[in-house]
């Protein structure tokens, strides 16, 4: 049975502990994401260094090999992967723990033991926050059309993709003088 709202997209889990990295995933998984597992932030790197994309990544912090502090400033310094959302989860609960996971650039810090739905919830409203300022970043605010730099980005996919196809396409521009004046 699914909790709260339909949602999609693809997560990341990294949690050395295989009970907990499972309630996750079912978790996650009922709700309409995809979900991929990693029992600590080496594997976690190797999964993203294959290419795999995801919407967002919820770590542990303590792990061994390679602790979630450490995972992220890997994410950080990688381009592909330094804007992916990021959940820190810890039995760390300490102000001063939270203070420090959050100082890490991470999206939210949940701290153990959590209740699932709580869990769902927060990730849920981080992906969101990400969807809102994408489309913020992308739109005009005034027509909601694509702004100047994703037209640029859609005309550049959209060629490349007729390319590939060896397909014919057809562009209408059309610019309005004066517009916010009508």
């Amino acid at each position: 049975m699914s909790r709260g709202p339909s949602t999609s997209g693809s997560v990341l889990v990294v949690e050395d502990d295989a009970l907990l990295r499972r309630v996750i995933q079912y978790t996650l998984a009922d709700a309409g994401f995809e979900v991929a597992l990693a029992g600590d932030g080496v594997a976690a790197l190797k999964i993203i260094e294959e290419g795999r994309h995801f919407d967002l990544i919820v770590s542990d912090i303590n792990m061994p090999r390679m602790s979630g502090f450490e995972l992220r400033k890997h994410l950080l310094d990688s381009r592909q992967s330094a804007l992916t959302p990021f959940i820190f989860l810890s039995a760390r609960n300490s102000p001063e723990d939270q203070v420090q996971g959050l100082s890490s650039r991470v999206d939210d810090y949940v701290t153990k033991p959590f209740e699932p739905v709580v869990l769902l919830a927060r990730v849920q409203a981080v992906l969101e926050r990400r969807r809102v300022l994408d489309t913020a970043a992308r739109t005009d605010p005034l027509t909601g059309l694509l702004n100047r730099r994703a037209l640029e980005e859609e005309i550049e996919r959209s060629l490349l993709r007729l390319g590939r196809h060896d397909e014919q396409g057809c562009m209408v521009f059309l610019d309005i003088d004066h517009f916010k004046l009508i």
